[in-house]
């Protein structure tokens, strides 16, 4: 999975869909418990925030 980090915070946006593949059922199971919201935007709502996250990683060796 590191190296689709890597990939993702290089602007590689076939990585950055892998990701967002890879944690979409945890993103539903979170959207599940906003209620204040619909299923269908809370799900993109957190893919976003998911791809903003990714974009602020640090990766440490």
């Amino acid at each position: 999975m590191e190296h689709l980090i890597l990939e993702a915070l290089n602007g590689q946006e076939d990585s950055k869909q892998k990701l967002i593949e890879r944690f979409h059922p945890l993103i539903i199971k979170y959207a599940r418990t906003l209620t204040h919201m619909e299923l269908e935007d809370a799900i993109q709502e957190l893919s976003i925030v998911f791809l903003k996250a990714i974009d602020k990683f640090e990766v440490r060796q």
